[in-house]
């Protein structure tokens, strides 16, 4: 290889080598990019219906918590976020009864059924605090319907079960009638506080009075909770009905045919740099001779120098 440290290879090779190769390194990625455009209108359509929901932000509630009754329920849990939201709406759960609804799982496992659903739909939070549900299917028709159908079984997997309807309608009242109390202890101590002149009794006034509005914060909180609870979800967090698509999703024809250009391309350029090594190794007699080994280790029969 001295020969070649000697001569070196610097840019202007480079630019020689592709000068040289020019017609080769432009028609050859042209062709495999046009050949990339037609294999992708042979390719399967599918085509993306999307929707878009907002579920309002829970507010926040106080720290200290109301004592609950003897015997009855907890608390409920807060409203749900858009996060679990999302985490939510592709369980199996609901993705079990979006098969049944939609005669998915006809001829095949449950399973196959479910992976195959669950791959075809993303659901994901935006920076903007707003879930996009996207879901692919073979035609415009299919993706919407089964948008709508994973969205109407989600909606129906947020309402109480009936078992626990009966508690929380129970722990209902009881939050209602607790702050009603409380409201009504509040408006006569605010009443009977300027009636109150010795400092002592105010500042134990005043306190008594903070402690029983947190507890009307923290049971008007609870009231709003158990009301959501009850109800559940409906249709009315949707900002976006699931889309009709027009245009199909994939494949990408033009990211097609640039990738298959720029394939075409390297490894066209990686051969030129090839054949250009290989040629200028060829000059040196040491290098000729391993050359010929390699050639032969492939078994093309050459001979260099004379020697069979």
């Amino acid at each position: 290889m001295q020969e070649m440290e000697e001569q070196g290879f610097d840019l202007m090779d480079l630019l020689g080598m592709v000068a040289e190769n020019l017609k080769l390194l432009v028609l050859l990625p042209l062709i495999a990019g046009l050949i990339g455009l037609a294999v992708s209108y042979v390719l399967p359509k599918t085509y993306t219906s999307q929707a878009i929901l907002y579920l309002p932000p829970t507010p926040p509630t106080p720290p200290t918590p109301p004592t609950p009754p003897a015997g009855g329920s907890q608390l409920v849990a807060p409203p749900m976020t858009v996060t679990q939201a999302a985490s939510t709406m592709l369980t199996p759960m609901v993705l079990d009864n979006v098969i049944v609804a939609r005669n998915l799982g006809v001829g095949r496992p449950l399973q196959a059924a479910r992976a195959e659903l669950k791959g075809s739909a993303k659901a994901a939070v935006g920076k903007d605090l707003l879930l996009r549900l996207d879901v692919t299917a073979r035609t415009p028709e299919d993706a919407q319907a089964t948008a709508n159908a994973i969205i109407g079984a989600w909606l129906k997997s947020t309402n109480p079960d009936p078992r626990e309807v009966e508690s929380q309608t129970k722990r209902l009242s009881y939050v209602k009638a607790s702050l009603e109390a409380v409201r009504l202890k509040l408006a006569r101590l605010t009443q009977n506080s300027g009636t109150e002149r010795k400092s002592g009794v105010r500042d134990d006034l005043g306190a008594y009075v903070i402690a029983l509005t947190e507890m009307e914060l923290r049971y008007s909180a609870e009231v709003r909770n158990l009301e959501k609870a009850l109800e559940g979800l409906s249709r009315d967090v949707l900002l976006q009905e699931p889309t009709l698509p027009l245009e199909p999703s994939a494949p990408n024809k033009t990211l097609i045919a640039v990738v298959s250009a720029v394939l075409c391309a390297f490894v066209l350029m990686v051969m030129v740099l090839i054949k250009h090594f290989w040629t200028m190794s060829a000059q040196n007699p040491a290098s000729a001779k391993k050359q010929t080994r390699v050639l032969r280790a492939l078994g093309f029969k050459t001979r260099v120098g004379g020697e069979g």
